[in-house]
């Protein structure tokens, strides 16, 4: 690793500020070095990298207009540089001279110019590497560079920009937006537009059939793209020629493969890791970022953007939690042939007083059938990891013709829940979103706490459905509620706030299904409870019979009478929401848990029934068991707490170190403990923020390892000492 000591940093820097567009004067042995770790990276081709230096700041700096950072005391403008770096050369250039208020710097084809926005002149420039030729490309609402794209077929080159750029963030927690009377607000309102790099012709309308935040990144033929379309975060794919969106998932800073494999990538819980999907969202599987030495924990990493080719990527971190623009470097990474992991790393800049934040990397295209060299030296990477299980989108439903919602297992928070239409082809899939206190447990099954999960777009589908077929069918593995609250408390429901089709809830020691007939009369049945255990439900509604199973076999039906009215609904249902769970306006929340659910246009007889029931009890049994234990203890340090209003994230955990004074149950022998607690819930902060330093409390915890689905939330780690993360098991707070 080179060794570079802040002294020598400074002397770099000043020199570069000074020497507009010179070269940096590093030590020819350690210039030596860089370049051939760089080459060693991309197997011989030349490389060239660029990205903007925030000079020291820390709590003195703010947001203004994204990217444009002031000194909080004096309200001057801070001296950013853009800087560059070439395998060439092997060393460090300034492209442009402090200050500016750089943001998403890009190189285009040939790697011979660098096109960058500047927020403190609401300017969008193009210039040569060498820092000559510098030129206007856009001004006022054009301000903003968001992509480059040059034409295959023909070499036009093209600068995409966002007339209505939206950042959150900022110590301040305040929007920032390109153009604050310009905000995207209907179809057909312009927000993506491209012109000529040279500046001939006039704009052209990309897409207007949507808000683009921060993101927007195109495929080799400029037919897709990939951003943060509608609202963040929603990670999303669009179709540039049919205005069509496709929802890949949940999380930040969505990146688009730049060849046309159709890939996607974005960050997910704390930017210490990517979810990564093939084309046709396929293939779902987590790759963290294993920076050298393990830098990436307990710390995060923004923003990440794929290179100009598809194996590379480059990354500012790891940033010290919740620190905006604290000292952070340049990280080259390298995939290995399959995308399952990062496979080498080099760390391209060492400067501990400055950021160096957005860099992009430009890599010389491969000679023909020359493949990347993956044994090259890397002296800064650890040992690859193994590469998490893939999650797919094919499911173990016994019968999948006619299934209008499929979420067998929910292998991740995003996993599609999918359906079929009546032949069994896959026809469709949904996104689940958490509302309140509901989370997903360490089997992926919902766990409903004053919330709820809902399934936007589904209920349209599935209502139009049953009305074409006359049945509905419902399965799903539950988990009672084990208070003793009285009264009815939601499970689920299909339909309008109003007017639900379809309802089960629980009172007590049973369930109530209500089926909503023709003439609107509610039908119910119950089914009894024999304890707090998981069970099976199926419910068979078609016409002539409505009926339930309990663990496979029938446990109630309608009576006659009522089953012929029951089976006149056909035409009559409609809504617009399924609900796992209840909405956080009630005061008695139905608090249980949700696993194996399989919606249906088709009646679910008593054969499906138990094999739906196998199914899903075979997935509980292949859990491992997870050691658990409960302490007393007493609280001797917290991390910090984001407010809500900055946080990105609506949703978070925060690590707490305890001094254990009695083991209750279970073994521990250590004096202290590491417990991550949940702290935010759709953006409002829960009660144990306010825990008191010194509080002495009883905690059930179980190993935070063994809690896979915790990668996605954000995790906030800033507590004082040793590395905990490494030199200590870090355990969830299960009982809170």
């Amino acid at each position: 690793m080179i060794i570079r000591t802040p002294t020598v940093v400074s002397v770099l820097i000043l020199t570069a500020l000074l020497l507009h567009a010179a070269p940096t004067c590093l030590a020819q042995d350690d210039a030596s070095k860089l370049k051939e770790e760089v080459l060693a990276l991309t197997g011989g081709r030349r490389a060239k990298i660029v990205w903007a230096r925030i000079p020291p700041g820390g709590s003195r700096v703010e947001f203004v207009s994204g990217y444009w950072l002031k000194d909080k005391a004096t309200k001057e403008k801070l001296a950013i540089s853009i800087v560059g770096f070439d395998t060439n050369e092997g060393v460090e250039r300034v492209i442009v001279e402090a200050p500016t208020g750089c943001n998403t710097p890009l190189i285009t084809y040939d790697g011979s110019k660098v096109i960058y926005t500047d927020f403190s002149e609401n300017t969008c420039y193009v210039v040569n590497w060498d820092g000559t030729g510098k030129r206007v490309l856009g001004t006022g609402k054009y301000r903003f560079a968001a992509a480059y794209w040059r034409d295959p077929s023909n070499g036009t080159e093209w600068v995409y920009y966002n007339l209505h750029y939206i950042q959150t963030g900022g110590h301040d927690g305040q929007m920032a937006v390109c153009d604050p009377s310009a905000v995207w607000t209907k179809k057909g309102d312009p927000c993506i537009v491209r012109r000529r790099l040279d500046g001939k012709g006039d704009y052209e309308t990309v897409w207007d059939q949507s808000n683009c935040w921060y993101e927007f990144s195109l495929s080799a033929d400029g037919t897709r793209a990939g951003g943060a379309f509608e609202t963040w975060p929603n990670c999303q794919v669009a179709n540039l020629k049919t205005g069509e969106l496709e929802k890949y998932g949940i999380g930040c800073v969505p990146n688009f493969a730049p060849d046309d494999s159709g890939r996607f990538f974005y960050f997910v819980g704390s930017h210490a890791s990517i979810e990564f999907l093939e084309a046709g969202k396929k293939n779902l599987r987590t790759i963290p970022l294993n920076f050298p030495k393990n830098g990436m924990r307990g710390n995060e990493a923004w923003p990440i953007r794929w290179s100009t080719d598809v194996r590379f990527v480059s990354v500012s971190g790891p940033w010290a939690q919740h620190t905006n623009w604290a000292p952070a470097n340049v990280q080259l990474g390298r995939f290995n042939a399959d995308f399952t992991a990062f496979e080498a790393w080099v760390t391209l800049t060492n400067t501990p007083d400055f950021l160096d934040a957005e860099p992009y990397m430009w890599v010389a295209p491969a000679p023909a059938q020359a493949p990347v060299n993956t044994a090259a030296p890397d002296t800064h990477s650890p040992a690859p990891v193994t590469p998490p299980a893939v999650a797919t989108t094919k499911t173990d439903t016994p019968t999948e013709a006619g299934t209008l919602f499929n979420w067998p297992h929910g292998n991740w928070k995003e996993t599609p829940a999918i359906a079929f239409d009546p032949d069994g082809k896959q026809i469709k899939d949904y996104m689940l979103t958490e509302q309140g206190y509901a989370h997903l447990g360490r089997r992926y099954q919902m766990v409903i706490r004053h919330g709820a999960f809902l399934a936007p777009g589904a209920a349209k589908y599935a209502t139009a459905q049953v009305n074409a077929s006359g049945n509905f069918g419902l399965a799903m593995m539950l988990t009672p509620d084990r208070s003793e609250t009285p009264g009815l408390r939601q499970v689920f429901s299909l339909g309008d706030a109003g007017k639900k089709c379809f309802v089960i809830e629980q009172d007590k020691d049973s369930l109530r299904i209500t089926y909503r007939t023709k003439d609107g009369k509610a039908v119910p049945i119950r089914v009894r409870l024999s304890g707090s255990s998981p069970m099976h439900l199926a419910v068979s509604a078609v016409p002539g019979e409505v009926v339930a199973f309990v663990d496979g076999k029938k446990a109630a039906s309608l009576p006659v009478r009522d089953a012929q009215k029951a089976a006149r609904q056909a035409g009559d249902w409609s809504g617009d929401a399924i609900v796992f769970g209840h909405g956080t306006e009630v005061t008695q929340p139905w608090q249980g848990e949700i696993e194996s659910i399989v919606l249906t246009s088709r009646p679910i007889d008593a054969s499906e029934a138990v094999k739906l029931c196998d199914a899903a009890r075979a997935r509980i049994a292949a859990q491992k068991e997870v050691p658990r234990v409960r302490v007393r203890a007493r609280l001797t340090q917290r991390s910090e707490i984001i407010k809500p209003e900055v946080m990105t994230y609506s949703r978070g955990l925060a690590l707490y170190e305890y001094e254990v004074q009695q083991v209750i149950e279970g073994q521990y022998t250590e004096k202290k403990i590491y417990v991550y607690h949940w702290v935010l819930m759709d953006k409002h902060l829960l009660p144990i923020v306010q825990r008191p330093i010194g509080e002495v409390c009883d905690l059930v915890l179980e190993p935070f390892e063994d809690h896979p689905q915790l990668q996605r939330d954000c995790q906030s780690n800033t507590l004082e000492g040793e590395d905990i993360e490494l030199n200590h098991t870090l355990y969830l707070d299960i009982g809170s």
